[in-house]
């Protein structure tokens, strides 16, 4: 009898209290892992974006105890370099420092290729399909995003109730947007986990404040607030404006000992970031690196690329017409945004709860955190469109949507929670006879907003790698020279990622950026032209403006088959010129490659 009770009161746990927790829980996380091992076989890409492959060669660098140091050279880099040095030597021999990225993503890649499986050789792999190391970088991320779903499903049960709360991690976790970044091997999902944690914080302290919570709690609050908004300052630079908003909701929900709470958290933002501020101003002059200038990129004075590859940047000359240059900047500003308006902003997240969203700024909740949260997000969008507008680059035009400088992907998962909040207030509305109907419509808006998720797991799939970043080739390639010696290239990110050798980016010209980089600084011993710019607009891309040097350059390679007078590099496997690569060496190094 009593073994019986003891069952049924097991019995009872399993289907109703802590055991039916447990299994729900557990249910969800194969669902996930579900979910993440099909989209890895059938959708996975090998690294396909500039910025991803930059900061992940840099976060094997920090792994292997080289510290922040690139093998990925911008000629910028080098000129800012240069300039803060008496013997303007910009370091290329002992390892160059980084001063492009911000350190925190490279700091998580490297923990995560300290114990990842090293690639080898990619090119003696028969039938290759993914890096190893790729590969971890996007389980990585999914890890993180797993960890989203958990932040979406907190902050949807606080605001609302248990169902809206499983619907958004349903959504979230089909949201196929979020599923590209997270083999991407951008910083994205990790900032979106950021934001969760910034809103979830700031949600305690609103509460706090009007249930009279102790000031050194709240105080821990705003310094928490501070320092994640440091933390994704020192992931992607751009996101440090989002202390603005941080401060101002602050402000207004504090009716105590309100200076005191901005202070702190200003302060704890200031601590955070300073020291790499400080760094960066002591290597090269600027705040922010290279990034400094992100504005005035795809400009008129600096269009597409030019800027990163610029050995001699002009900036005094446009401080001497500033108003010119304001106008030039306002002129991309209104240009983009009219893009942003038009194109990105309807479907923010990759589904359409934006326009519940939208809808439900007009509705008043009954809950005061949720209206506050509210407003809160629709600051951050404020905050993120000018932003997004203004540091929008090249990058964006070679790979859109799923890049860096996509700014107000980081919201989404703040919209979704909203807009499936709307979307159940609208549907108990409805005289929906029976459960059952009820269900099935539940599942049916389900179906439809995941339906892109579901659409791109159907054949035809995409190809494992995106051209021209097929990685055995690029580790070829990259392979010719030996681990201490200096390439150049148009991919100098991919044969810093792939092919673990140092490499600086084509300059503006060769005539005279070239020889300034190889007689001064350090020899390059090969250089290496892929199709990124053999099938771009060849006329108006090499043959205009600055690149006029090249485009000559590379048309006596390719249709007379000869290298101009006097270049140092004067070897190449002809077989090259016919698939539209160029290989260029100081000798014969394919007969056998060095290793």
């Amino acid at each position: 009898m009593l073994g019986t009770m003891k069952l049924q009161e097991w019995i009872h746990r399993v289907e109703e209290g802590a055991g039916a927790r447990f299994v729900r829980w557990a249910l969800a996380v194969v669902a996930f892992a579900l979910v993440a091992v099909l989209y890895d076989v059938w959708c996975f890409r090998n690294l396909s974006n500039a910025e991803a492959m930059d900061a992940a060669q840099l976060g094997r660098n920090i792994a292997e105890g080289r510290g922040f140091t690139t093998y990925c050279v911008r000629p910028l880099s080098l000129a800012m370099i240069g300039r803060q040095r008496a013997d303007q030597s910009a370091r290329l021999k002992e390892g160059h420092p980084d001063i492009s990225n911000p350190p925190v993503y490279p700091l998580l890649l490297a923990g995560v290729l300290k114990v990842a499986p090293d690639g080898g050789e990619l090119a003696e792999i028969k039938y290759f399909n993914a890096a190893p190391t790729d590969m971890a970088i996007a389980v990585m991320n999914q890890v993180l995003l797993g960890l989203g779903a958990l932040l979406v499903f907190r902050l949807a049960l606080g605001w609302f109730n248990r169902g809206v709360a499983w619907m958004s991690v349903i959504l979230f976790v089909l949201t196929e947007h979020y599923w590209r970044f997270s083999v991407s091997g951008l910083s994205t999902i990790w900032l979106m986990d950021l934001i969760l944690v910034l809103v979830w914080l700031l949600g305690r302290f609103e509460r706090g404040h009007r249930e009279n919570a102790s000031s050194g709690r709240l105080l821990v609050l705003a310094v928490g607030a501070g320092l994640i908004v440091g933390l994704a300052m020192l992931t992607r630079y751009s996101t440090g404006w989002l202390l603005l908003p941080v401060l101002v909701f602050i402000a207004l929900c504090s009716s105590r000992r309100r200076a005191l709470f901005l202070v702190a958290a200003f302060v704890a933002f200031l601590l955070l970031v300073a020291p790499w501020i400080g760094r960066n101003i002591f290597l090269s002059g600027a705040p922010f690196g290279t990034q400094t200038f992100a504005v005035l990129q795809d400009t008129a004075f600096y269009p597409g690329d030019s800027l990163e590859r610029s050995l001699k940047p002009a900036f005094a000359g446009l401080m001497e017409q500033k108003w010119t240059a304001l106008e030039k900047i306002a002129r991309k500003a209104v240009a983009n945004s009219r893009d942003i308006f038009t194109s990105e902003l309807p479907l923010l997240g990759g589904n359409w709860l934006w326009s519940f969203f939208l809808a439900g700024v007009l509705v008043r909740f009954q809950n005061t955190n949720l209206n506050r949260a509210r407003w809160f997000v629709l600051g951050l969008l404020v905050v993120l469109l000018p932003l997004q507008a203004l540091t929008r680059t090249y990058l964006t035009t070679e790979v859109p949507v799923f890049n860096s400088e996509n700014l107000l992907v980081l919201v989404s998962p703040l919209i979704l929670i909203f807009g499936v909040g709307l979307f159940f207030i609208l549907f108990d509305s409805l005289p929906i006879p029976s459960a059952s109907l009820r269900v099935g419509a539940l599942a049916g808006f389900a179906g439809i907003i995941s339906l892109p998720i579901l659409l791109v797991m159907l054949p035809p799939r995409p190809r494992a790698f995106a051209p021209p970043y097929y990685p055995p080739r690029m580790q070829q390639m990259a392979h010719y020279l030996g681990e201490g010696e200096l390439m150049m290239s148009d991919v100098p990110w991919a044969m810093a990622w792939y092919g673990e050798r140092q490499c600086v980016w084509l300059p503006m010209t060769w005539k005279e950026d070239f020889y300034q980089i190889n007689d001064f600084q350090r020899t390059v011993s090969g250089l290496y032209v892929s199709a990124r710019t053999t099938d771009s607009r060849f006329f108006s891309n090499w043959f205009a403006g600055d690149n006029r040097g090249w485009g000559q350059f590379f048309l006596q390679c390719f249709v007379q088959g000869e290298v101009p007078t006097g270049f140092p590099l004067k070897h190449s496997p002809e077989r090259l010129l016919f698939s539209g690569e160029l290989l260029l060496t100081d000798r014969d190094r394919w007969s056998e490659p060095a290793k």
